[in-house]
């Protein structure tokens, strides 16, 4: 897996906008009802990005589309996992952040 570069912004960014992570309801104020709440969000908005996720994933892994869908759930939690451990990530998603609408909290 390549490490993750400027050009991977936007793609995740597409991503996050569609997932819309734009109004976070007002009773999440602690970062593990916050973990709870953006987990919940891209579980429940993964049929909206599934094409996009599956080729950003391709271009990440080096591997064709084709194969990105036919990995075991083991292997792709391998995948997110090597993502998770790069050196510059809090940097690279605080990039793509930028790249969505402000976030506004709401009420329900």
């Amino acid at each position: 897996m390549r490490k993750l570069k400027y050009k991977d912004i936007f793609p995740i960014a597409r991503i996050l906008k569609k997932i819309d992570f734009t109004e976070i309801p007002k009773e999440v104020k602690t970062k593990e009802q916050m973990g709870v709440w953006f987990l919940t969000k891209i579980l429940n908005s993964l049929d909206l990005v599934e094409t996009e996720l599956t080729k950003w994933l391709s271009s990440l892994t080096g591997m064709p589309e084709k194969e990105i869908e036919e990995l075991s759930l083991p292997e792709l939690k391998t995948i997110f996992v090597d993502i998770s451990q790069q050196e510059d990530l809090k940097s690279f998603f605080e990039s793509a952040v930028k790249q969505i609408p402000t976030v506004h909290v709401t009420s329900s």
